[in-house]
């Protein structure tokens, strides 16, 4: 199992945020967030193939 952990500190301007996995043959987003004017943490669990979002 892998860990993916995305983190915005003190933001100056409002901002949003995409990550998305990608594959040859698939994109998958995990973690799509839009509107950040404050401290933003979020952590995904998942397995290479294998996708179990937490």
């Amino acid at each position: 199992t892998e860990t993916l952990c995305a983190e915005i500190h003190e933001p100056k301007e409002l901002l949003s945020m995409v990550v998305t996995l990608r594959t040859d043959n698939l994109n998958l987003t995990i973690i799509q967030q839009g509107s950040i004017k404050k401290d933003f943490y979020k952590c995904v669990l998942f397995r290479v193939g294998i996708l179990n979002m937490a």
